[in-house]
């Protein structure tokens, strides 16, 4: 039930946002993980919530968190999960490499919280050499909804990655987007950058703000820097009635212009021995 309404959901997020990303094919929790049969991704996810199984009176798959998660975005995000939680949400799977292993990650809703106007997002890291071993679970939702972005994984060279999450609602008019740059070193998930953007439409336009995530060189650095670039595009639309507007009105103001575009990068700081973002500059 709760996957249907998940479904239904994105198809929402993809008329506002028009992020093709979200249209792909989820698998389900009793589908079996690709180059590991026998094993699916429930049995994953119990190495993070050993008690799942089926409800006796909604038929959702169930169960309770030995311990709160470690939210990575920090303690502002901090709150009680839900309990029971429920693993039948909206289920992503990427491969990547660190520290030149393969390594396996999950994304996958628990359901919203109690005292947060957001779900919880687990993002669990596997061990994918031998038969799959958690590593570390972390929450990365923001948001009601939670997804990798388009660009999911960035190959960092030397055998290292960077991964790419997105928290989202919407609502009447507008989306809100909260993107996290997540950098699993010593197989543990460290946060190193987030990106708030809106896109919205009103009478006559449909405003988006859309991130693009690349990687540079860096001859001074064991990573490649990391850039993350935002730019709005404002395109005009059959004139409909403004949701703010009067029943039955019709728009009269004119497109607004697009905002400036950014850009910001994130390299790697020798002496401290982390990530650290540069200085963002808006342009033309």
């Amino acid at each position: 039930m709760r996957r249907a309404i998940w479904l239904a959901a994105i198809v929402g997020l993809l008329a506002l946002t028009g992020r093709p990303g979200f249209a792909a094919s989820l698998p389900d929790v009793g589908d079996a993980v690709p180059g590991h049969p026998g094993v699916t991704y429930l049995d994953l996810l119990r190495q993070v919530v050993p008690d799942l199984k089926v409800g006796p009176d909604n038929k959702d798959i169930e169960g309770h968190l030995p311990r709160p998660l470690r939210h990575l975005a920090g303690k502002t995000y901090d709150g009680d999960p839900p309990d029971p939680v429920v693993a039948e949400g909206f289920l992503e799977m990427r491969r990547l490499t660190l520290a030149g292993q393969p390594r396996l990650v999950l994304l996958e809703d628990l359901g919203p919280d109690p005292d947060r106007a957001y779900d919880t997002a687990l993002l669990a890291l596997y061990d994918d050499t031998g038969a799959p071993r958690l590593l570390d679970a972390v929450d990365v939702g923001t948001d009601r909804d939670t997804a990798f972005g388009d660009t999911a994984v960035l190959d960092l060279g030397g055998g290292e990655s960077a991964l790419v999450t997105l928290s989202e609602h919407l609502n009447s008019n507008q989306a809100y987007d909260s993107w996290l740059l997540i950098l699993p070193r010593a197989d543990r998930f460290r946060m190193i950058d987030d990106i708030m953007l809106i896109s919205d439409r009103d009478c006559g336009w449909d405003r988006r703000e859309t991130p693009s995530f690349s990687t540079l060189p860096d001859p001074q650095s064991p990573y490649a820097q990391k850039s993350a670039r935002a730019s709005t595009r404002t395109a005009a639309t059959r004139a409909y009635p403004s949701p703010t507007a009067a029943s039955g009105a019709r728009c009269t103001a004119g497109t607004p212009r697009p905002a400036a575009m950014w850009t910001a990068r994130t390299a790697w700081t020798r002496c401290r021995r982390r990530m650290r973002r540069g200085s963002r500059r808006s342009g033309g």
